[in-house]
């Protein structure tokens, strides 16, 4: 099935609140079968996105924000060893 097409089910068939969890869920498994390192922790996923911003689009929400930096510095951390 065509990414495009397997994404486009995934967002008409879930809750808005759910967004494309099962899309980046099934995207994970296929990068780790191919042997690419993949940072899924922490895990991040942003439920109803829409109250955790401003209307400039900027993140308002602390834990949100917390979990960006964790993953950020684990996809650092990734990085950097991969770089020896």
């Amino acid at each position: 099935m065509p990414a495009a097409l397997k994404n486009a089910i995934d967002w008409a068939s879930t809750p808005p609140a759910f967004g494309s969890v099962r899309a980046q869920q099934s995207l994970r498994q296929i990068l780790a079968s191919i042997g690419s390192d993949v940072v899924v922790k922490p895990e991040v996923t942003v439920f109803r996105s829409h109250e955790r911003f401003d209307n400039e689009g900027t993140l308002t929400d602390d834990f949100t924000a917390s979990l960006l930096v964790e993953l950020l510095t684990a996809l650092n951390a990734t990085i950097r060893a991969g770089a020896r």
